[in-house]
């Protein structure tokens, strides 16, 4: 499951970046521009992935975190943009070279061409009969190059609307909807730059509940091996850690957590001694075990007698 996903994503990944370095490379005029904006593409995109993935990790500050959720957003914004332009044009490009080679589209383009140079050379006339004083057959020209002129312009709306012939399902679809194929490129795109992000997610998710379950199984391997003499020789503080249900300390471990690294309580025993969770009192022995969870957890470390949080500066 982990490595489907892994491959749908990148899949996904890959033909949402190639958008995006079209549409860049669309502004480029040189070749030192198109490689700055093709660079400059794959590495947006790549952010937006990086960014959606650390966002969710409990070791950045809140207001990392939140910024990276923004530019994820922004990022995302950019890239369907880049998709929905990418479909529009290949959608322009075969729409118009199917009406090159449209019959009815290139009879009316002559017409048009036809009946223009007609209106032309009746102006001509109009303008030299006027001269010559013959105003009544100018009055009568002028009629015939306002009928043209209406049958140019009814040719051209035509003209203007006719989808021609599709050749392929996807230019069948754009004709049949018209302006609403935006819609249609609108969800494509989603489609194409959101899924990575939830593969990967998933994938995170997946890989982060396997390493829990190889942990939990370690323990279990570690608790079933005979203890030594030394530590059946337990003090009164151990015995009652030991005969305690560990994983009910498991929920207050997550609450203290949460204090720690976004409430900016200190790690400390003694500040969290006796403090209240869930209608229960935590007692030394409890807290003896959770710190040990979050050293686990690599959230803090230790520091000559206490402990100080991961990748805090001294």
């Amino acid at each position: 499951m982990i490595g489907l996903l892994t491959i749908t994503g990148l899949a996904f990944a890959l033909v949402s970046a190639a958008a995006s370095v079209i549409l860049w490379c669309s502004y480029a005029t040189t070749t030192t521009d198109s490689a700055i904006a093709a660079i400059t593409a794959v590495a947006s995109v790549a952010c937006m992935y990086l960014f959606a993935a650390a966002s969710k990790s409990q070791a950045l500050k809140p207001a990392t975190r939140n910024g990276m959720r923004n530019l994820t957003g922004i990022l995302l914004i950019s890239s369907i943009a880049a998709t929905v332009g990418w479909l529009e044009s290949r959608y322009q490009a075969q729409h118009t070279n199917s009406l090159t080679t449209d019959y009815s589209y290139t009879t009316k383009q002559q017409q048009i061409a036809d009946l223009t140079a007609d209106i032309q050379n009746l102006q001509q006339s109009a303008r030299a009969d006027i001269a010559n004083n013959y105003r009544a057959r100018a009055n009568r020209t002028q009629i015939k190059i306002d009928n043209k002129t209406e049958q140019r312009d009814q040719l051209s709306r035509e003209l203007s609307q006719h989808k021609g012939t599709a050749t392929n399902a996807g230019q069948a679809l754009g004709n049949s909807l018209g302006h609403l194929r935006w819609v249609l490129w609108l969800a494509l795109a989603i489609i194409v730059d959101a899924c990575p992000i939830i593969c990967f997610s998933a994938v995170a998710q997946l890989l982060q509940q396997q390493s829990a379950t190889d942990n939990n199984t370690a323990k279990q391997l570690t608790t079933e091996q005979p203890e030594p003499a030394a530590a059946r020789a337990a003090t009164p503080e151990t015995a009652a850690i030991n005969t305690s249900d560990i994983s009910d300390l498991i929920p207050a471990t997550d609450w203290l957590q949460e204090q720690i690294l976004n409430h900016g309580q200190k790690p400390s025993i003694r500040n969290f001694l006796g403090q209240e969770y869930d209608g229960t009192k935590l007692r030394h022995e409890h807290l003896k075990h959770i710190f040990h969870e979050l050293e686990l957890r690599q959230v803090i470390k230790r520091k000559g007698q206490g402990f100080e949080l991961v990748g805090a500066t001294s």
